[in-house]
């Protein structure tokens, strides 16, 4: 509820598409609702409806087909329908909420790492500079302010925690196909698109 607010406050297209759809419904009238959905008005014996007011106020589109038919999920849509305006703006928002959940499900599931990283376009550059850290000579983060490209390099090249698929495929490879006895070792050089990387990884979960 508070992120569909926060939504709505930020003029989110998609969030205030749905808040004006939602508002449309609330305010149809229940008899044309009920003939359109179910082939017979239900106004009799469901809750009173306040008649559309002229135009769009909110001045967005409402997706709702050129017909203006309410968007109804299909099995329960008409089950919801009759129970009012509540029922309505339920009948609306139920999948917006379940796509939510289920979306937030299976990014809970991913992998995390912690992680920071060297990036040098010169692949020979970035062998001289692995060899420097691992003899001792620099430290990973020293190296990583002192020759690193990314803008990570102002932090010791510090990506803090990051999810498994956040990054491009080799990166991410590297990171999450690691063995557990390399972590905290110096991993590469990795090529991707942005050029040559050293990874270390410090936790992974």
């Amino acid at each position: 509820r508070n992120a569909f607010a926060s939504g709505v406050r930020r003029g989110d297209p998609v969030v205030c598409r749905a808040f004006a759809l939602g508002a449309r419904i609330a305010h149809r009238p229940r008899a044309e609702l009920s003939r359109r959905s179910t082939g017979r008005d239900l106004s009799a014996r469901t809750a009173p409806r306040m008649v559309d007011s002229p135009g769009n106020p909110l001045g967005v589109g409402l997706g709702v087909g050129d017909s203006g038919n309410p968007f109804l999920i299909p099995v329960v849509g008409p089950a919801l329908h009759e129970l009012g305006q509540v029922g309505d703006v339920i009948n609306f928002f139920l999948p917006f909420t379940l796509a939510v959940g289920v979306s937030f499900a299976l990014d809970a599931g991913k992998k995390k790492a912690t992680a920071s990283h060297i990036l040098i376009d010169d692949a020979k550059k970035i062998i001289e500079v692995k060899n420097s850290i691992e003899s001792g000579e620099l430290a990973f983060d020293d190296a990583a302010r002192q020759f690193s490209t990314c803008p990570s390099s102002k932090k010791g090249g510090d990506l803090g925690q990051f999810k498994q698929g956040s990054m491009v495929p080799e990166f991410d490879r590297a990171v999450f196909e690691a063995l557990d006895s390399d972590l905290g070792s110096v991993l590469g050089p990795i090529r991707t698109q942005f050029g040559w990387h050293l990874i270390k990884v410090q936790a992974r979960s």
